[in-house]
Order: structure tokens, then sequence, then C-alpha cells
């Protein structure tokens, strides 16, 4: 039996819904809540701002998801998520972008960059 190495390059994009610390960030509508996260755990992501980071795992029940970004958060990245600026209108919306790979008959169904 031949087996095809077909591949379907797919993309999905969130946006940072807070952050919890200089390094770890809580995105949310990169997922459905039906989906299991922890197909994609530790797939790499890019923000918006530039940084690039992994996915951690799973956040509450509704879709979300904790990412950890390598080398921190930068000083542009902090001033859009700061609380405070955010309440007086400065703040904006950071964009995550994760772009991987499925082959088409993988039983296991992997994710892969």
């Amino acid at each position: 039996a031949v087996v095809s190495t077909q591949s379907t390059g797919k993309e999905r994009e969130g946006l940072v819904e807070r952050m919890n610390d200089e390094w770890t960030v809580i995105v949310k509508d990169l997922f459905k809540k039906e989906t299991d996260i922890d197909l994609f755990t530790h797939l790499n992501v890019s923000l918006s701002t530039g940084e690039r980071g992994r996915i951690d795992g799973s956040f509450g029940n509704s879709g979300k998801c904790k990412v950890y970004v390598e080398d921190g958060l930068s000083e542009d990245a902090l001033t859009l998520l700061d609380k405070k600026k955010r309440k007086e209108g400065g703040g904006g919306k950071v964009v995550v972008k994760l772009v991987f790979k499925r082959f088409m008959f993988d039983k296991k169904k992997q994710m892969l960059q």
C-alpha cells in the first residue's frame, strides 16, 4: 500500500486576553471550546509584537490557552497589555498566530511545524 504524504498547511489566530506575568500570557479565540488543546501543546506561536512563544496548555475550559514567551515580553507588548492603560483606552490588541501542518492520512493526527 502506498501511503500519501500530502499535508495541509493550517494557520490559526487568537488574541491575548491578558498577561499573567512577563513570561506568560492567556490567549483566547485560538481554539474552540471542544478542541483538545493537548494536541497543540508545545507548538510554537508568534505574537504580533514580534515575540516567539509556545503553547503551554489549556487555561480553564472555554478554549483559552497559556502561552509561554521564551524571551519574555518586550516593552511594547507590556505597554499594550498593561491593565491600567487598557482601561484608559490606550491599550491595544496583540494577535497570536499558530502555523502548523497536518498530514492527511496520519493515523495519530499529529500537528507538525
